[in-house]
C-alpha cells in the first residue's frame, strides 16, 4: 500500500504529467509550419447577408527571409463549412484553423 502512495504523489504525478508532454509535443517541433496539404488560417472574418455566409481568411505563405507573408483569400456559402470548402477548393490545400 505504501509503495503505491509513493507512485501516486503529488510530486510523481506531476514528473509523469510533464514527461506525457514532453512525448506529444517534441515530435511536433521538427513539422514546417506550412505542409503541402494544408493552409495555416492566422485570421478569419465572417459575415452574413441575405442568407449567405462571405468568409475571408488570411493564409500564412512560405516566403523566403524573416518577414512572413500573408495571403488572403475569400469564399462564400450557405454556412462557414460551405464557405471554407470553397476556399479550400480555390486554394487546392483543406484550410486548418
Amino acid at each position: 500500500m505504501k509503495k503505491l502512495k509513493t507512485i501516486f504523489s503529488p510530486r510523481n504525478l506531476i514528473v509523469w504529467l510533464f514527461a506525457l508532454v514532453l512525448v506529444f509535443t517534441v515530435p511536433k517541433l521538427n513539422e514546417p509550419i506550412m505542409s503541402d496539404t494544408d493552409a495555416i488560417v492566422t485570421m478569419m472574418c465572417v459575415d452574413e447577408k441575405d442568407g449567405k455566409v462571405d468568409l475571408a481568411v488570411s493564409v500564412l505563405a512560405p516566403a523566403e527571409g524573416k518577414t512572413p507573408k500573408y495571403e488572403i483569400y475569400s469564399g462564400s456559402g450557405e454556412s462557414i463549412g460551405e464557405a471554407t470548402d470553397n476556399i479550400s477548393l480555390m486554394l487546392g490545400k483543406d484550410v486548418a484553423f
